[in-house]
């Protein structure tokens, strides 16, 4: 036997109560993390380039502080880009699944695509925690 588990909504003429639950979760679980990331970590990055180092010029000091700021620099970035990675094929199938229902509905043999989508984009996203 085969057992779904899903939302139950009130039946409305245009799903209005699924589709804005899908963008509200997007808006708070995606893009407000992405954006908070962003603002923090261009905050961090301004205070880090304006930062002098106090006395005088010292060549190998100064080079191997700037080596430090861009090694922290591509770290940021890392961790930016493996969560939008992570977590934006997950969102790209909510909205599919409630914006495009035709595309997720599947019959027989079809269903394996569909289930194997849905299992690896939800284990992408959960592997951001380990990455």
């Amino acid at each position: 036997w085969y057992y779904e588990c899903k939302e139950n909504w009130p039946k409305t003429q245009n799903e209005l109560y699924e589709k804005t639950y899908t963008v509200v979760l997007f808006v708070l679980t995606f893009a407000l993390p992405v954006l908070g990331l962003g603002y923090t970590y261009l905050s961090i990055v301004g205070m880090m380039c304006s930062y002098r180092i106090p006395g005088n010029a010292e060549p190998s000091r100064d080079q191997q502080h700037l080596h430090a700021k861009v090694k922290v620099i591509n770290m940021m970035i890392a961790v930016m880009v493996c969560f939008v990675l992570s977590w934006f094929p997950l969102q790209v199938l909510q909205f599919l699944i409630y914006f495009a229902p035709e595309m997720t509905q599947c019959r027989g043999h079809e269903c394996f695509t569909y289930y194997m989508s849905f299992f690896a984009c939800h284990w992408i996203a959960m592997a951001n925690s380990f990455m």
